[in-house]
C-alpha cells in the first residue's frame, strides 16, 4: 500500500464496526471491546439467555478493515467491509486497482491457511482433551433434566463434553454443555460441518430404506432417537442444517433424510420469522431431505424442540406423534395426496371400537341411511310411505303395531298434487283430529339433486335437530338425468351415492321410491328399475309387491345393517299393518287354491285353475306366473306348469 495513503487507525475500525452490529440487529448485550486479530470471536446478543453467547464476529486488517457478523442461534449472517465514504480521488484510485486487489487476495489467503492451521491445531487439542475424559453416566443434571441418555459423551468437571466428528467420523472439536444448560464450543476449532451422531454407523450407503434424522441441538437428537430408533444426527444450530446435511447427502446418497426441526415460534413472534422451521424447509427445496417434522406446542414458551415435547406431554404421545409424522414424511407426496381423499381403518383398532346402536326411524323395520322402497305402479308405495311419515310426524304408532320416536320429516312429493296430499291424509288409518302434523314437510316441486335439490336436503337436515325422516317420491324425479355418454351403472351408483351421504351425514333415514323392472323372474333384487348400481349404493332395499284385487301383499327387506326378512303386509284403506313375517304365516288363498289342484294332478293351466275356483282366467295366469317366479311351481310345457322336480 502506498505509504502516503491515511489508514484507519483501530479505534476508528472498532467504532465503525461497532456501529454495523447494531444497524443489523447484532447487538452486544454489553459493551464488548472489538478484537483486531482475524480470529472467531462470541460474544451474547441482546435477548440471549444467561451464559448464552450467540454473536459471533471476525475482523481482519491486512490490505483493508473488513468482516463477518452472525447470530449463531439463528444463523443469521451479514459481511463488513470498512465504508469507503470519505475517499480522495488518489485513495479511490488505488482501492479500485489490481494491485490492490491482488494485494488483499493473497493476504485474505494467508489468513485463510493461518485460520485453518490454528483450527487444525485446535482439532488436535480437542481430540487429546476427549481422549482423557471418562464416559459419562446418566446421573449428571442434564441428563436427569432432559430425561436421555449419555450416548458417548464424556463428563469434564461439572461439564458434560460432546464430542463433534467430521463425515468420517474424526473428531474435529467439542462442545460444552454446563449443569445449567448453556453451552460452549472449543476454543479455535471449527464448527463448519461438524455434528454429533448416535447410530450413524449402522446406516449403510447401498440402501434406499435407511432413514437419517437431523437437528440441531444434542439433547433433542437423543431423544428423537430414543423415540424412533433412527439414528440421529445433531448439527449444534440451525444454520448448520443444510451443509451437514449436504454431507450426510454424499456419504449416504440413497439414505431418506428427515429434519426434525426445531419451532422457535416465540422467536417467529418477536422477528417475523422462525430460524428453526424456516432453516429446514430451505434444506428441504434445495433437494437434501425428504421433509422437515416440527412439534407444536399450546404457547410459544412451552418449548421449541422434539425433547420439550417430550417433557411436556409425556413419552408416550411424543412417540406416537413423531412416528405419525415420520410415516407420512417418508410418503411420497402424491401418495399423500392420495391418501387425504381416503379413509384407512386399522383393523386391530377397529375391532376395539366402540359404536353407537344403529339409528332407526322405524324400530327394527328403517334404519338410518338410503333405503330404496321398491314396486310396481299404483300398489301402495307412496301411501306407505306417508304412512310412516305420518307415524313419526306425530309420535304414533305405525304398521298397527311399531311405536315411534317424534320427529321432523320431509317428503318429496313430486308426482302427487296438494288434492291428493290432502285426501290421503284425511283417509289415514293413524291420524285423529286432534293430531299435530306441523312436524310434516311437504314438497312438490323441488330442483334436481344436482341443482340444488342435496343442497336444501342437506340444510334441512341441519335446521331439524330432531329430523328423523327424509322422503324422495320418485328417484326418477330427483335424481340426475342418464346423459347417454358413459356406463349406466356408474352413473346410477354417482346419483343413489350423493343422497346417500345426506342419511351418513345427518344420521337419519333417507328413502327414496323407486320402480320395478316388468316381466322380471328371479331374485328379487334384479327387478329394481336400473342398472345393479342403484341397488348396489343403497345401505336397505324393500320390494312391496299385490295383487291388484287383492290388499294383501308382500314387503321384501334386505340390507347392510338388518336381518334380510320378508313382510305380510295388508292395505288398510289409506295405510298399511304389518302382519308378520311371512315365514309361519298362513298361505294364501290363492297359493292353496293352486299347490292343492297340483296334489291331485300332475299339471295346470290358467283355464283348470279358473274353471275349478270360478275365479277370473286373468287372476288364474296372474296367481300361476307369481308361484312361478318363487319357485314353488314349475313350467312344464305350452301354458301348463307342474310341481318341481324332486332333488
Amino acid at each position: 500500500m502506498a505509504t502516503n495513503l491515511p489508514y484507519p487507525d483501530d479505534w476508528e475500525i472498532q467504532r465503525s464496526f461497532l456501529e454495523f452490529l447494531n444497524n443489523h440487529n447484532l447487538t452486544p448485550a454489553e459493551n464488548i471491546s472489538i478484537v483486531l486479530d482475524s480470529d472467531i470471536h462470541r460474544y451474547a446478543l441482546v435477548g440471549d439467555k444467561h451464559g448464552n453467547k450467540s454473536g459471533a464476529y471476525c475482523v481482519y486488517t491486512d490490505k483493508w478493515p473488513g468482516g463477518w457478523a452472525m447470530d449463531w442461534h439463528v444463523g443469521h449472517s451479514v459481511n463488513w467491509v470498512y465504508p469507503h465514504d470519505n475517499f480522495n480521488d488518489e485513495q479511490n484510485t488505488y482501492f479500485n486497482s489490481d494491485e490492490f486487489k491482488q494485494d488483499r487476495e493473497e493476504a485474505i489467503k494467508k489468513k485463510e491457511q493461518e485460520r485453518k492451521a490454528k483450527q487444525a491445531e485446535a482439532a488436535a487439542h480437542a481430540r487429546n482433551r476427549i481422549d482423557t475424559l471418562p464416559e459419562a453416566d446418566g446421573n449428571h443434571k442434564y441428563f436427569i433434566a432432559k430425561r436421555i441418555y449419555p450416548y458417548g459423551v464424556k463428563i469434564d468437571g461439572h461439564n458434560l463434553a460432546v464430542p463433534l466428528r467430521d463425515i468420517n467420523g474424526l473428531v474435529q472439536s467439542l462442545q460444552w454443555i454446563y449443569p445449567d444448560g448453556h453451552k460452549n464450543m472449543f476454543p479455535g476449532a471449527t464448527t463448519t460441518g461438524l455434528f454429533w451422531s448416535v447410530a450413524l454407523d449402522t446406516v449403510d450407503p447401498k440402501d434406499n430404506k435407511a432413514v437419517i434424522l437431523l437437528g440441531e441441538g444434542f439433547a433433542t437428537m437423543a431423544k428423537c432417537y430414543e423415540l424412533t430408533g433412527y439414528p440421529a444426527v445433531a448439527a449444534l444450530s440451525c444454520f448448520q442444517l443444510r451443509t451437514v446435511a449436504e454431507l450426510l447427502h454424499q456419504k449416504f446418497p440413497l439414505a431418506r433424510i428427515i429434519i426434525t426441526a426445531d419451532n422457535d415460534k416465540a422467536t417467529e413472534l418477536k422477528r417475523d420469522f422462525n430460524p428453526g422451521v424456516d432453516a429446514a424447509r430451505k434444506t428441504c427445496r434445495a433437494g437434501l431431505a425428504v421433509d422437515c417434522i416440527f412439534p407444536i406446542f399450546p404457547k410459544p414458551d412451552d418449548g421449541t424442540d422434539w425433547d420439550d415435547y417430550a417433557l411436556f406431554y409425556g413419552d408416550d404421545k411424543a412417540q406416537s406423534d413423531i412416528h405419525a409424522l415420520i410415516s407420512k414424511a417418508l410418503t411420497p407426496k402424491h401418495i399423500q395426496d392420495i391418501q387425504s381423499r381416503i379413509t384407512c381403518i386399522n383393523a386391530q383398532d377397529l375391532r376395539h371400537k366402540i359404536f353407537p346402536p344403529v339409528n332407526w326411524a322405524i324400530p327394527g323395520f328403517l334404519p338410518a341411511g338410503l333405503s330404496i322402497l321398491a314396486g310396481g305402479p299404483k300398489i301402495g308405495k307412496s301411501i306407505l310411505a306417508l304412512h310412516l311419515a305420518l307415524g313419526i310426524a306425530i309420535g304414533g304408532c305405525v304398521l298397527g303395531s311399531i311405536n315411534v320416536q317424534k320427529g321432523s320429516v320431509l317428503y318429496l312429493a313430486l308426482e302427487d298434487t296438494e288434492r291428493r296430499l290432502q285426501e290421503r291424509i284425511n283417509y289415514s288409518n293413524i291420524l285423529t283430529d286432534d293430531d299435530d302434523l306441523s312436524k310434516l314437510t311437504l314438497i312438490t316441486n323441488i330442483p334436481r339433486q344436482h341443482e340444488g335439490g342435496l343442497d336444501y336436503l342437506d340444510w334441512w337436515a341441519k335446521e331439524h335437530s330432531d329430523a328423523r325422516l327424509i322422503i324422495i317420491d320418485t328417484f326418477q324425479m330427483f335424481r340426475k338425468l342418464l346423459s347417454g355418454k358413459g356406463s349406466m351403472y356408474a352413473e346410477d351408483y354417482d346419483a343413489v351415492s350423493k343422497i346417500k351421504s345426506i342419511g351418513d351425514n345427518h344420521n337419519i333415514s333417507v328413502t327414496m321410491l323407486h320402480h320395478l323392472k316388468k316381466g322380471m323372474e328371479g331374485d328379487w333384487l334384479s327387478e329394481i328399475s336400473g342398472s345393479q348400481g342403484i341397488a348396489g349404493a343403497a345401505d336397505t332395499i324393500f320390494s312391496l309387491k299385490r295383487d291388484r284385487n287383492s290388499n294383501m301383499g308382500t314387503l321384501h327387506r334386505t340390507g347392510r345393517d338388518v336381518e334380510e326378512k320378508d313382510f305380510m303386509m295388508k292395505l288398510d284403506g289409506f295405510g298399511w299393518l304389518l302382519l308378520g313375517e311371512a315365514e309361519g304365516m298362513p298361505i294364501p288363498e290363492w297359493k292353496s287354491q293352486i299347490l292343492t289342484f297340483l296334489k291331485d294332478n300332475k299339471s295346470i293351466t290358467p283355464m283348470q285353475l279358473a274353471q275349478t275356483y270360478n275365479i277370473p282366467i286373468k287372476t288364474a295366469q296372474s296367481n300361476i306366473t307369481r308361484l312361478a317366479k318363487e319357485g314353488l311351481i314349475r313350467k312344464t310345457g305350452y301354458g301348463t306348469y307342474g310341481l318341481p322336480e324332486e332333488k
